[in-house]
């Protein structure tokens, strides 16, 4: 089971990796192509719910590996305190003011931030509990290597992105 948790994280990395890329470097164009000229600040919106689908969809196979073996309270207990993180981090994101207490305001892009933070906390959750349960290997170097090359990926993206003005081509 171990190894084919391995390899179904693999391949989705592999699957998702070029889609979190093009969408992540593109999401400006991909917003006025399919909402129009309106749409063009929920950019950070789109960016932030895309890495946060990435994150989700490679913990999938964690997440079933822990429910498949029968451990679902644990995996009930990673899932609520994913849910109540999301919460407070909204009601701390969102709004300007809450119960008379100022909050930081950032709306949509706030909700967007909580989920994502939620979603990340949700994944590390679950590799801690398929490495406790299972002995499933962290591979801390790897991933991190994994994320560099990813970051630099999306930083050589924007640089020919922005090299090569392209927004000529459409009017926002």
């Amino acid at each position: 089971v171990k190894n084919i948790v391995l390899i179904g994280t693999r391949y989705l990395n592999l699957l998702l990796l070029p889609i979190l890329i093009i969408v992540f470097t593109f999401s400006d164009y991909i917003i006025f192509t399919i909402l129009g000229s309106m749409f063009i600040s929920g950019k950070l919106i789109l960016q932030l719910m895309i890495i946060n689908i990435f994150i989700f969809a490679i913990s999938m196979p964690l997440s079933t590996q822990i429910l498949g073996s029968g451990y679902s309270v644990i995996s009930a207990k990673i899932g609520t305190i994913m849910f109540l993180l999301n919460i407070i981090l909204n009601f701390l994101f969102i709004p300007s003011y809450f119960l008379g207490y100022k909050m930081l305001n950032f709306g949509a892009e706030g909700a967007a931030f909580a989920t994502l933070i939620s979603t990340i906390v949700y994944s590390l959750l679950l590799r801690y509990y398929s490495f406790k349960i299972f002995g499933t290997p962290l591979k801390i170097v790897q991933n991190l290597l994994f994320l560099i090359i990813t970051l630099s990926i999306i930083f050589a993206m924007f640089y020919i992105k922005t090299s090569f003005d392209i927004s000529g081509l459409i009017e926002f």
